[in-house]
């Protein structure tokens, strides 16, 4: 069997080869999986891309020249090891392996044959298209031009850990396109290259022998020998002739390599034809190391690379480049080489080609496998926030917005400035709210923002301090609650409100606050805890005019002091006595708060009446929530067939939807027969002189109180159902304005949205929306409800304010319309959505003139459980929704092309879903991506006439890069508007309180404010706006007084302030804010 020298040395190799290759699978290759596995994760991290140990720098810090050697001297480092084993390999093959007579015979075996051993020898080795090179040639020797071409091809695209990490990280697409491209080129090229050349050669290509056998007659020591001295000559001469080209190979694919950008990628490596073509050509010309062509792809997938291409790449990136080529050069004739060039292109192009062809009539997108797209998104909301900043406004960009020209609906997008707050923009709270306003009157907006208590229960319900961002110019802000005095870190705060109860001309705090979330403890629990009380009950911090604020609960409220867990507060001077009131909107424990059950228990709203400074100077309040009739009442919980669902109260006539058995851990019952309210806002929507008010419920009725106090005492009368709008829904938040600009003030309220109607109507009693969807008396649609009140002689008639959300037209976004529309949903029992109706859940809400065109556009936001990326991400998501008034009573849906979905890192370069760059995963622009949206509130934070928006989401659960859940912060998002060209003017109004103790409230909280000015048309055109104090969902808006004017270049104005006196003033300039005082007589 060993008789003659070449099968001892047959032998030897053979033996060694199993050692060598045991070894390098084992420490090198299969530690390689693991590589790509984890750089999978990072392959899109916010300033820099790695895969396979390998990072593109995104720094701008950081030089093109620093990157690309960084990069080169990675691909070096990392391609050694690979090549090292090459070139101990080929030579271990060329002296002990493929001598002369161990390879007699095969080259008559029949290329298919040769072919098949090739690829399946190339198979076992797991060395990349450069790194085989050497191999291939030693085994060009016994298996002629196909099986040493079949060898590349083998070891490149039919290794085992290739095959397993495609199908792991692609789509069955990619998956099975890499599978059947590498069989067939493995198979087909080789025999192409070998009939490409066996016509005009006259004789086979000689390969030169370097090993001198020894007679066969020796023994084991003198034939083992010399092999081993040809073994190491062989090695350090491929060695020697290789390493100055892969150096040259790793510092040109470095150079390539820097120009990948989303632009780039998605500008030449689109889904198309073109697209194809190119990932063809950049395979080829591209050496990779092993397995480095699928995180390569991965990352060229996440910046927009087509599916198409995706699957050329694949396949080309690992079959050949020009290291591959110039090494077999040596071997074979030229024409070999471009033939194998010219068929590996080819099969790679013509895979991809069909893919696409493919993606026509089969599948859409069919890129990286759905956990592993996830896993490369699984950013921290950290690296997230911060690369939200990334995306600046360039006005140079907007030619047709700043051209000195005023139009209707032009805009700049918004510009999210809070990463540049840096991580105090990350709120920790279930519930925060923001107001903005100027605490330090230094002429410029500061806004606060409030947090869950430090010393919570869970770690996904604690907080810390709440923050007080101090306007410093220039967009900058800087962080001040605790020298300021506010900061309260043990107070689990909700709602907040900044009005001057003092009438000293500084803005005061009042903050609200919520049970301990998981001490099952309700309210009347906590007042008989001191400790616990201080924690969930509502704080009032005056401003003391220096920059800080004094706690002043104690003596302000005494022992009715709310603790009901606060979920917006409305400031303003009920009985027009110049003390500015506050009416408490109470929601419930959230230990108890249920939507499965006919027990619906809320807490009892309070309204303080501000008395004024007593003998000692201080500020203090009384509790006539019940004198002034303003008691919660029982929510309605009806049967399907409208009968009422009592509870039995001992002495008592039986309560409807509350059941006074509920209690919590220490035995006292559970909340009151009220609802749980989300919204309150007072406003005066008859124009009868004084606050009506305006109260949302969710889980019950809308609720309406007609003020109707005299001299002898505040009195509100319900009016809701008289008026004809007491519909049921699970209403969260306010926006006032005259959306149609008809001279009155309308009010939208937002719900739960379209999305709950998918679930069928179960016929159980619930304060769910779905269960009183199906009838007249109750909807789960947002209401947009318009003013009519003017159209008639009684203000308080049935039509005086009438609900018109699904006649209201609605221009839906090309690039994310609510799936309402677009085919993907129905409600359960096929009924039409229309109008606003279409569109999703919703808490914050403002009307605002966002372009300057003199109408009020509509900006809602929220979300119900969680950011899409956490756990019940999907529950009733919502990523907020900007809508431009078009001026005819209809709105166009600008939310994208504004830039304010309410999701972090959002890419808005790409916005035309026709644009081949386009993807709607890669940008996040999808709905599974929104934050946990909560309070809004506008204010001109820079003074520049363009209202800018701050909102606030929810802390909470998101997952870590192994897919364990986590607690993140909740983001701010501060957008800093762009503005245009059209012309504004606003209003600060001081009430002569401030001035003399006489007239109207400092903050004119009430007065309406009308102007006239030229419209569009030529004819004179008119707004009306009213100082409004009150909490849209946890937060307020800037007392400020914003009109946009469009062309207009003067304005009059009437002021109809709370105490009854009239400013009439005329030819004012615009473009400016005016601060008004008023008159004293």
């Amino acid at each position: 069997m060993f008789a003659t020298a070449d099968r001892k040395r047959l032998l030897v190799g053979l033996l060694l080869l199993v050692i060598i290759m045991g070894a390098f699978l084992a420490f090198n290759r299969l530690p390689k999986i693991g590589i790509v596995g984890e750089d999978l994760d990072a392959v899109s991290s916010p300033g820099r891309q790695c895969f396979q140990g390998f990072c593109i720098d995104r720094d701008p810090g950081t030089s093109f020249i620093t990157r690309w050697i960084k990069f080169s001297i990675s691909y070096l480092r990392l391609v050694t090891i690979g090549m090292t084993f090459a070139f101990i390999t080929a030579g271990l093959a060329e002296a002990f392996l493929f001598s002369k007579s161990v390879g007699r015979g095969l080259p008559t075996a029949g290329v298919f044959r040769r072919t098949v051993q090739g690829a399946a020898a190339g198979g076992m080795m797991n060395l990349c298209s450069a790194c085989i090179v050497p191999v291939s040639s030693a085994f060009h020797k016994r298996a002629s031009i196909e099986g040493a071409v079949a060898m590349v091809q083998g070891s490149t695209t039919l290794n085992i850990p290739a095959l397993a990490m495609v199908f792991f990280v692609f789509s069955p697409v990619l998956g099975f396109s890499r599978l059947i491209l590498a069989v067939i080129g493995a198979l087909i090229i080789g025999p192409i290259v070998v009939l490409s050349v066996r016509r005009e050669r006259t004789r086979p290509v000689e390969i030169p022998d370097m090993s001198q056998d020894p007679a066969d007659r020796l023994g084991w020591k003198q034939i083992l020998l010399p092999a081993f001295r040809q073994w190491a000559k062989s090695s350090i001469g491929w060695a020697i002739r290789l390493s100055p080209i892969m150096i040259l190979a790793g510092f040109a694919s470095g150079l390539v390599i820097q120009w990948l950008s989303p632009e780039v990628v998605a500008t030449y490596l689109g889904n198309d034809v073109r697209g194809v073509l190119i990932a063809a050509t950049f395979g080829l010309l591209i050496n990779v190391p092993l397995l480095f062509e699928i995180p390569l792809v991965a990352l060229l997938l996440l910046l927009g690379m087509g599916t198409a291409p995706a699957a050329t790449l694949l396949f080309a990136a690992a079959a050949g480049g020009p290291v591959t080529f110039w090494g077999l050069a040596k071997l074979m004739p030229r024409k070999a080489i471009a033939t194998f060039a010219t068929a590996t292109w080819t099969v790679g192009a013509v895979g991809g080609l069909l893919v696409l062809l493919g993606g026509a009539f089969f599948w859409e997108e069919a890129g990286l496998r759905d956990r592993v797209a996830k896993a490369s998104e699984r950013r921290t909301v950290e690296e997230l926030f911060l690369a939200s900043a990334d995306d600046p406004v360039d006005r140079a960009d907007y030619p047709e917005v700043f051209d000195g020209t005023p139009a209707s609906d032009e805009f700049a997008p918004f510009q999210n400035i809070a990463p540049q707050i840096g991580t105090d923009a990350l709120i920790e709270n279930r519930y925060p709210g923001v107001a903005i306003f100027d605490f330090d009157r230094d002429g410029d907006l500061d806004f606060y923002v409030t947090s869950a208590e430090s010393n919570a229960l869970f770690q996904i319900t604690r907080g810390g301090p709440n923050k007080l961002f101090r306007n410093d110019g220039d967009g900058l802000f800087t962080e001040v609650a605790a020298s300021a005095g506010v900061a309260a870190e043990t107070h689990n705060s909700t709602a907040v409100a900044a009005c001057d109860f003092d009438n000293d001309g500084y803005q005061d705090l009042y903050v609200g606050a919520q049970g301990r979330i998981g001490d099952n403890l309700d309210y009347r629990s906590a007042a008989q805890d001191p400790a616990l009380a201080a924690v969930v009950q509502d704080r009032l911090f005056l401003n003391n005019g220096d920059g800080t604020f004094t706690d002043i609960t104690a003596t302000a409220f005494a022992e009715h002091a709310n603790v009901r867990s606060a979920a917006s507060i409305a400031c303003g001077d009920v009985d027009n006595d110049g003390w500015t009131d506050i009416y408490v909107g109470n929601r419930a424990d959230q230990d108890f708060v249920r939507f499965d059950t006919s027990r619906h228990h809320g807490h009892y709203n309070t309204f303080f009446r501000n008395n004024g400074l007593d003998e000692n100077g201080n500020l203090t309040f009384s509790d006539l929530t019940l004198e002034a009739g303003l008691v919660s009442p029982p929510i309605r919980m009806r049967d399907p067939d409208g009968n009422p669902i009592t509870f039995p109260r001992p002495g008592g006539e039986p309560i409807e939807g509350f059941d006074i058995s509920v209690v919590d851990a220490n035995g006292n019952v559970v909340g009151d027969p009220a609802g749980q309210t989300w919204a309150t806002m007072f406003f005066d929507h008859d124009s009868d002189g004084d606050l009506d008010l305006w109260v949302a419920d969710d889980g019950d009725r809308l609720k309406v109180y007609r003020n109707d106090s005299t001299a002898n005492g505040i009195s509100f009368t319900s009016i809701e159902e008289q008026l004809g709008i007491d519909q049921m829904g699970q209403w969260m938040g306010f926006a006032l304005g005259d959306y149609d600009g008809d001279g009155d003030l309308d009010v939208f309220v937002t719900n739960m949205g379209f999305q709950p109607l998918a679930r069928p109507w179960t016929g159980v009693p619930s304060p769910d929306c779905v269960y009183y969807h199906p009838s007249e008396s109750g909807t789960c649609f947002h209401a947009l409800i318009e003013n009519r009140v003017n159209e008639g002689a009684d203000p308080n008639r049935r039509g005086a304010w009438e609900i018109v959300t699904g006649s209201t037209e609605v221009e839906p976004s090309a690039v994310l319309p609510p799936i309402s529309l677009t085919g993907e949903f129905n409600t359960a029992d096929e009924s039409p959505i229309s109008g606003l109706e279409a569109y999703e859940f919703g808490f914050g809400a403002v009307f605002f003139d966002m372009d300057n065109d003199a109408d009020q556009d509509l900006y809602w936001l929220g979300s119900l459980a969680a950011r899409g990326e956490g756990p019940n991400g999907d529950l009733a998501p919502g990523f907020g929704r900007m809508l431009q008034n078009t001026g005819d009573g209809a709105f166009r849906d600008v939310t994208v092309e504004s830039r304010m979905v309410d999701s972090l890192a959002v890419d808005y370069s790409v916005l035309d879903p026709d644009d081949p760059g386009f993807s709607k995963k890669r940008q996040r622009l999808g709905i599974e991506y929104h934050e946990n949206g909560k309070g809004v509130a506008v204010g001109d934070l820079n003074g520049d006439g363009s209202i800018d928006v701050i909102v606030t989401n929810s802390n909470g659960e998101a997952f870590d890069a192994n897919g364990n859940p986590i607690v993140v912060g909740g983001p701010l998002f501060v957008w800093m508007n762009s503005g245009n060209d059209n012309n504004w003017v606003s209003f600060r109004l001081t009430g002569r309180m401030a001035i003399d103790g006489t007239g109207s409230n400092a903050d004119a909280i009430g007065a309406k404010v009308i102007i006239s000015h030229a419209g569009p048309d030529g004819g004179s055109s008119t707004q009306i706006k009213e100082v409004l104090a009150s909490s849209s969902f946890l937060s307020m808006s800037s007392t400020d007084v914003h009109f946009g004017l469009g062309s207009a270049n003067t304005v009059s104005v009437i002021i109809e302030w709370p105490s009854g006196v009239t400013t009439n003033l005329t030819d004012l300039d615009t473009n400016q804010l005016h601060e008004l005082i008023e008159p004293a007589n």
